[in-house]
């Protein structure tokens, strides 16, 4: 993942930011000590020093929760378009794949119908798994029109769900259509 390279560049950075704020503080705090003249001065300093590490401990903590936070977001928002891309791969080559069905289920039909076999039940069911399928291609097409957002997340999924009932029924109607043609041509 491309974003991977860019959260490990932008870790870098903020911690190299953390290190160079820690080492202002040190040098500064050396600087005071060098030229504090009194004990009281030096106790004061420490003082200091200790409340400004404290605040500085803080400041990152705070900045590193920040920082993860929107790598998480960034993961997640990467992992949502990757699974987005498999889902609409596989919803294509399941809508591929019972298109073929459907073409070589009617090829048969029109085989046995010059054969003078009764196919008109085959026939319905088979012109209902190809309605089925142009419904699923809408959805599809559809589907990919849209961006995979967080925001678009319920739009996806339920355009999926209803991809998968169309794509579940043309295979029911087809599976019916075939089991139609096995018992017209059993002869008796």
């Amino acid at each position: 993942f491309p974003s991977h390279d860019k959260i490990r560049e932008d870790r870098k950075e903020m911690n190299d930011k953390i290190k160079d704020e820690r080492k202002e503080m040190n040098k500064s705090f050396v600087d005071k000590m060098k030229n504090a003249s009194s004990t009281e001065d030096k106790k004061r300093i420490i003082g200091e020093r200790k409340e400004n590490r404290e605040e500085f401990k803080e400041r990152a903590s705070s900045t590193r929760n920040i920082f993860n936070d929107n790598a998480k977001n960034l993961r997640s928002i990467e992992r949502m378009k990757m699974q987005f891309k498999i889902n609409l791969m596989r919803i294509e080559a399941n809508i591929d794949r019972l298109s073929k069905l459907s073409e070589k289920l009617d090829s048969r039909i029109a085989k046995l119908k010059a054969e003078g076999v009764v196919v008109t039940d085959a026939e319905a069911l088979s012109s209902e798994a190809k309605q089925h399928l142009t419904d699923a291609k809408n959805s599809y097409n559809s589907l990919k029109s849209i961006e995979p957002k967080e925001e678009n997340k319920q739009t996806i999924k339920s355009q999926i769900e209803l991809i998968k009932k169309h794509i579940e029924e043309a295979k029911d109607a087809l599976n019916f259509a075939v089991r139609s043609l096995k018992k017209s041509t059993i002869k008796e």
